[in-house]
């Protein structure tokens, strides 16, 4: 008799458990799908253009001239970065613009073999 009522206490402690354990997963889910839409709609919005880049400046900037002859300030992205592509001055780039500082980029590409002016 103790025994079929110690068996209906764990059982009811296990589904307690999963139910909490549900819970938490629902909520992380909830948040990580949030802040991906977040990033996402970021990424959306930045203006995607051509450019020569002019000059590397100290912290890893590069001063990059647009196909419109504006001259701009970017950083190479992570994965530029993280694969060690070498940005040199004379070679032609994709740059993302920030939509909220159009004087501030990111080089999101590297033309291979394309070099003008420079080494």
């Amino acid at each position: 008799m103790k025994e079929q009522g110690y068996r209906k206490f764990v059982s009811k402690k296990k589904e307690k458990k999963k139910e909490r354990f549900n819970a938490l997963k629902e909520q992380k889910r909830g948040a990580s799908e949030h802040t991906v839409r977040s990033q996402r709609k970021a990424s959306e919005n930045a203006v995607q253009t051509k450019g020569i880049v002019v000059e590397s400046l100290p912290s890893g900037l590069f001063q990059v001239e647009l196909d419109n002859k504006h001259q701009i300030v970017a950083h190479p992205a992570g994965k530029l970065m993280k694969n060690r592509i070498w940005i040199l001055p004379g070679d032609q780039v994709n740059v993302e613009l920030s939509p909220y500082d159009l004087t501030r980029g990111r080089i999101v590409w590297r033309e291979s073999g394309r070099r003008q002016g420079g080494s």
